[in-house]
């Protein structure tokens, strides 16, 4: 099953296209827009710059 992946704002550059996203990259991404961090993480950061 595929999902949706949209992102907006600061930290997302305008008209980017990704490929497939997994689901596990989802929360280190916005962590890292939030200025977060999540050291426990299974998943990595999606390039969004």
């Amino acid at each position: 099953m595929d999902a949706i992946f949209i992102a907006s704002g600061y930290g997302v550059r305008r008209g980017a296209k990704l490929d497939k996203v997994a689901n596990i990259d989802i929360a280190p991404t916005i962590a890292r827009l939030l200025g977060v961090v999540l050291p426990t993480a299974k998943g990595k950061t999606i390039p969004l710059e």
